[in-house]
């Protein structure tokens, strides 16, 4: 008699908590990710959920990406070719503000990088303050993982010392100060 493993069952609780998604309300996603165990099969499911869904589905996976990855969840290196690979296919700002505040646990692959870099960019250029200033974020990170792009993220980092919003700013302020 098969037995269901913790994979499948830790997956159907994601996917039950994911098509619940109300757009805006996580705390049913935050219940779901303290009662499923995260692994890799875990991630690989809000992997392709994250980039295949449609928003509401989109926003939910990759909310639950980011909570696994801030709890300290390591990527594969396929996760992070896959998440590298899919960025320039999303075009939900709320997507795109999760996976931006996730880089700094992402490890974009060298091939990537430049890719990586041109998306983010773009993202740079939203009119949403918050993805402005995770992007240069992100970009920054990316910045510190492939020389071949540091230049990028540090134009980006003095236009976002200009920006408008004042949370752009701080954010470029809050990275010269890692530095």
């Amino acid at each position: 008699m098969p037995t269901h493993s913790t994979d499948d069952t830790a997956i159907a609780v994601i996917d039950e908590a994911i098509a619940a998604f109300d757009g805006t309300h996580v705390e049913p996603l935050r219940e779901a990710a303290g009662k499923a165990q995260v692994s890799p099969a875990v991630i690989d499911r809000l992997v392709d959920v994250g980039f295949s869904g449609e928003p509401n589905t989109q926003i939910a996976a990759t909310w639950l990406l980011k909570h696994y990855l801030e709890q300290g969840f390591d990527l594969t290196d396929a996760q992070n070719a896959a998440i590298a690979d899919g960025l320039e296919r999303l075009t939900g700002w709320a997507v795109q503000l999760h996976l931006a505040q996730s880089f700094r646990w992402l490890h974009c692959p060298d091939a990537q990088a430049a890719k990586v870099a041109d998306t983010l960019k773009a993202w740079f250029q939203s009119d949403r303050n918050f993805l402005r200033a995770w992007a240069c974020d992100a970009l920054w990170q990316l910045g510190k993982q492939h020389e071949a792009v540091r230049d990028t993220a540090f134009e980006t980092l003095l236009a976002a010392e200009a920006d408008p919003a004042a949370s752009v700013r701080a954010r470029a302020r809050n990275l010269l100060k890692m530095k």
